[in-house]
């Protein structure tokens, strides 16, 4: 069966309105979201460094010291391989 009235012209300036409105609303989503999206951004903090950390071997508490990493790595870079004479 097929439709009575088949003016595609009328139909398309009939439904221009809606179509307009769903576009429409598609583009306040996802504005909305972008702002989310950098407000969620924007309100994140850095992690802190934790002041002591669990021994694995004893379960102990131990002091983080942090600058021991920047010192091994100064020492690491300091040294001059094996064989680069």
């Amino acid at each position: 069966m097929s439709a009575p009235n088949t003016d595609l012209q009328k139909q398309q300036h009939q439904h221009r309105v809606p179509l307009w409105g769903i576009w429409g609303g598609l583009g306040l989503v996802a504005a909305m979201f972008l702002v989310w999206l950098s407000w969620v951004f924007a309100g994140g903090q850095m992690p802190e460094r934790p002041q002591t950390v669990i021994d694995d071997f004893t379960g102990r508490p131990m002091a983080v010291n942090p600058d021991a990493a920047l010192e091994r790595v100064a020492q690491t870079l300091d040294r001059v391989p094996p064989g680069a004479d």
